[in-house]
């Protein structure tokens, strides 16, 4: 009691001097083991790329991702050089810095400016090893391997991992769900507008979703309810104007609408070796990505191992790899898989897999309840280096987290969270009297400045954090003076 009021005191006192951002740690991270890399393992593990000598060197390909690993896990006998434009530069650490033999900085991260910086700083293709840690532009650097015969992915085994379009096609002759859907055709829109527009209705009812093919976090997506709706969708459709807005070209896909009401949304993370499952970890969401757009928290809960929607997550992501396998060899790494669990129908509806470690406070949750760093396990497996699972034996506590958005008004007052779990962070970034926006996407949610409070919570006893989840699912973190809906 004396804590909560203490913490309410101390939030006021920070509100009247208007500072921009509260961070409470309330006690040390726990088990935030150290990545060790054991002989054991690393006598077990191989280059997935199957280099006939030691690579000479790692080259990074990224347009500016939030990196969080330090980079010192990369071979000292080797080169590391990063090719990637000026905002991954400008958000590099010294530590980071200290790390990267070759920083290449270009004007456009695109492949011919990639294809030409790696022909400048590679000096034997046959012992580079060449990779994108954003998915969006895996497809690419793969392609720049094929062109100069770098060991490595394929596109053709990249593809389902970065297209949503493609990855249901592989699903196909599968036990594992998905919605209906349908590629989105601009040229035969053109031609025959009316019939494509009703070979659409046909296909799929409304209301539909429309998303980006090779985008992530709800970025572009939206809900279309009608006719009208949906043929002012596509008459507006300009892939010019959406490659300046998006800042890559994208193509889009129309897709059967999962009620959020009846279905809930999770996410499945496999670490993968080999082509094999090495480990699994299913979380739950408070909501899907796309409610972000309509003021509700994104979030998660880690699930215990027993759960009934873990082990039937789990099977039908080992379902969905074996599919995916039949196409193509998997690749080593993380992935990223969402489904929809429909409790009455007892049915799971696979929505996407991504080749990467899970965003935003995923892997600080996983490294509290796991023991391990998901996004360093994601780059060493990518590179061919060792990894140790053996702190995942020993699980620390659950651990949920919480994003809330902004939305269109003035902030009046902060709220504090009650919870009986451990707050191990309480990250503010609003003020009385600040002038706020809805995000449009959960990507630019955090890009933004459209994040209104982060939390991470923990507790050893499942029921207690989850009781905490559920209210925190609905909590609001500020109060507004007014709407005001000019951007």
């Amino acid at each position: 009691m004396h804590q909560k009021y203490y913490a309410m005191q101390y939030l006021h006192f920070l509100k009247s001097i208007r500072v921009k951002t509260l961070l409470l740690w309330a006690a040390p991270l726990f088990y935030c083991c150290p990545f060790v890399v054991s002989a054991k393992h690393a006598k077990q593990q191989s280059s997935p790329h199957d280099f006939a000598q030691p690579v000479l060197d790692y080259m990074l390909i990224d347009e500016g991702s939030h990196i969080h690993v330090d980079f010192s896990f990369f071979p000292p006998s080797s080169r590391f050089v990063v090719i990637t434009s000026k905002y991954l530069e400008e958000d590099l650490t010294a530590v980071q810095r200290s790390n990267i033999d070759e920083l290449v900085v270009l004007d456009s991260v695109d492949y011919k400016n990639v294809l030409s910086a790696v022909k400048n700083n590679a000096r034997d293709y046959s012992r580079t090893c060449l990779i994108a840690i954003d998915e969006s532009l895996a497809p690419m650097v793969a392609h720049v391997r094929e062109t100069l015969g770098i060991p490595g992915p394929s596109v053709h085994e990249i593809l389902p991992f970065c297209d949503k379009v493609e990855s249901k096609k592989r699903l196909k002759q599968s036990t594992v769900h998905y919605p209906k859907f349908m590629p989105f055709n601009p040229t035969e829109f053109v031609a025959h507008p009316d019939q494509y527009v009703q070979q659409i209705v046909r296909t799929l009812a409304f209301p539909l979703i429309i998303k980006p093919r090779n985008l992530a976090g709800a970025h572009g997506v939206r809900k279309v309810s009608n006719l009208q709706e949906l043929r002012s969708w596509c008459d507006r459709y300009d892939a010019s104007t959406l490659k300046a807005e998006y800042g890559i070209e994208t193509s889009f896909e129309l897709e059967e609408y999962v009620d959020p009401q009846t279905s809930n949304f999770y996410h499945c993370d496999l670490i993968l070796r080999h082509g094999g499952i090495v480990y699994t970890q299913v979380s739950r969401y408070a909501y899907p990505c796309l409610a972000v757009t309509e003021g509700k928290p994104i979030g998660s809960i880690t699930l215990p191992k027993d759960d009934k929607q873990f082990l039937n997550l789990s099977h039908v992501a080992a379902e969905a790899i074996k599919a995916f396998s039949r196409h193509a060899r998997v690749p080593d790494g993380v992935m990223h898989m969402e489904f929809f669990y429909n409790e009455e129908s007892r049915q799971a509806i696979f929505i996407e897999s991504q080749l990467r470690h899970p965003g935003l406070e995923v892997c600080t949750a996983y490294k509290q309840h796991l023991g391990v760093d998901w996004e360093e396990i994601h780059w060493r497996l990518q590179i061919g280096l060792p990894i140790d699972l053996s702190p995942h034996n020993s699980l620390g506590p659950y651990v949920m987290w919480m994003y809330y958005p902004t939305e269109h008004g003035i902030i009046d007052s902060l709220q504090l969270p009650q919870v009986k779990g451990m707050l191990h962070k309480v990250q503010y970034r609003i003020v009385s009297g600040k002038k706020t926006y809805l995000p449009k996407a959960l990507t630019l949610c955090d890009h933004c400045d459209r994040v209104a409070l982060r939390l991470l919570v923990t507790h050893k006893d499942f029921k207690v954090l989850w009781h905490d989840f559920c209210r925190l699912s609905v909590f609001k973190p500020y109060t507004l003076k007014h709407e005001n809906h000019n951007e």
